[in-house]
């Protein structure tokens, strides 16, 4: 809040702030009963900036590498996949 007092800043600045800060630290568990929560404000355009940053925020935190084991699976060698053209495909010997 540079310069200016921070009670000088509207409400809706200071409730902002405040969910960011929330958001940021809360747990995986209660995330979407924040979130929820943060969206039933009275500036919905406000709480709708909120959650959409915090939502950018989080897609781009590395992904756990146990979530993508699960998601991707694994290959005869015990490496991820990997992912080849259709003409590498095709180059592949059958079975």
């Amino acid at each position: 809040m540079n310069s200016r007092r921070q009670s000088d800043e509207p409400a809706e600045h200071r409730r902002f702030a405040r969910y960011l800060q929330a958001l940021q630290s809360v747990a995986a568990a209660d995330e979407t009963d924040l979130l929820a929560a943060v969206l039933r404000d009275e500036e919905t355009s406000m709480a709708v900036s909120a959650v959409s940053r915090h939502l950018d925020r989080r897609a781009i935190e590395p992904v756990p590498d146990l979530f993508l084991v699960g998601l991707c699976g694994r290959s005869r060698q015990g490496q991820m996949p990997v992912r080849r053209s259709r003409r590498e495909r095709s180059e592949l010997p059958t079975r």
